[in-house]
C-alpha cells in the first residue's frame, strides 16, 4: 500500500483543504498519511527538498514514487495510489 506523507503549514490555505482531502480518503479507503508541518519539521522538509506547501511525497516500499506540488484533487491522488495496488 502506498503511503502518503504531506506536508504542510497552519497558516497555509491550501493545505487545509488538501487536509480534508487526505482526512476523506483516510476515512473512505484506509490510506496511510502522515502529516508534517514544515515549521516544526524543517529539517525534515529539506532533506525530502520540500520548498513550496502543501506538497505530497508518495512512497511505495519506501521508496518515492511520485511528487504532487500544490493542492492535489481527491481523484488525482486515488489514481495515483491505484497505479501502485
Amino acid at each position: 500500500m502506498v503511503k502518503i506523507v504531506k506536508f504542510g503549514a497552519p497558516w497555509c490555505g491550501p493545505c487545509k483543504l488538501q487536509d480534508k482531502i487526505l482526512e476523506e480518503l483516510i476515512r473512505e479507503k484506509g490510506y496511510d498519511v502522515e502529516f508534517v508541518n514544515v515549521d516544526e519539521e524543517e529539517a525534515r522538509a529539506e532533506e525530502c527538498g520540500v520548498t513550496n506547501v502543501p506538497t505530497l511525497l508518495f512512497y511505495d516500499d519506501d521508496k518515492l514514487v511520485e511528487r504532487k506540488i500544490g493542492l492535489t484533487q481527491k481523484n488525482d491522488i486515488i489514481s495515483i495510489c491505484e497505479r501502485f495496488t
